[in-house]
């Protein structure tokens, strides 16, 4: 995964998801259940939930990738918070 990172002009990493690969351990690591992880989901869903703009940009790449369409939205879906926000996206 350390490849699959770049810096941004702000400063911080930004992860590449064009990878099957890179995007899978994302979302792995994101399923564990420390207070660390479940902080980094719940920031994470807060930012997606908040900016049309981003789920755009997610679903642009979800289209791309049918393979990884199911995997990656059940992998997000493990978050009962996350997964209400989906259905009301889904919805719309």
């Amino acid at each position: 995964m350390a490849k699959s990172r770049t810096a941004s002009r702000h400063g911080f990493s930004i992860v590449s998801l064009t990878s099957r690969s890179t995007a899978r351990v994302l979302f792995q690591r994101f399923g564990q259940t420390s207070k660390a992880h479940r902080d980094l989901r719940r920031a994470l869903f807060v930012r997606i939930t908040a900016n049309s703009t981003l789920q755009r940009r997610i679903l642009e790449v979800l289209a791309k990738h049918p393979e990884a369409q199911q995997e990656i939205l059940q992998e997000l879906a493990r978050d009962p918070q996350f997964r209400t926000k989906l259905l009301k996206v889904a919805g719309q």
